[in-house]
């Protein structure tokens, strides 16, 4: 799916979101960008016939204090990659 970009040089005001701020949000969702997302909400993300991962080829270590989710594009297995590199087969 694509989103919307604005492409206007406004950054908004500390109470007014600016073209900006829509753009960076349209890029996350489209996948355009690369910047880390952390949602901090008790909301519950669910799909019909639960969460869908893309396979994906073991990715970087994460932070410390992280663990990255992931299904092995290669072996199929749900995986869980530790921030020393560890990686743990769940299935």
């Amino acid at each position: 799916m694509t989103y919307k970009i604005a492409n206007i040089s406004d950054p908004g005001t500390s109470t007014k979101h600016g073209a900006d701020d829509l753009d960076k949000i349209a890029k996350l969702l489209g996948n355009q960008s690369s910047d880390a997302v952390e949602i901090a909400s008790a909301w519950k993300f669910s799909q019909t016939g639960g969460t869908l991962l893309k396979e994906i080829t073991e990715p970087s270590s994460p932070a410390s204090g992280y663990a990255s989710l992931y299904i092995d594009s290669t072996t199929k297995s749900i995986c869980i990659k530790k921030s020393n590199g560890d990686v743990v087969v769940i299935g």
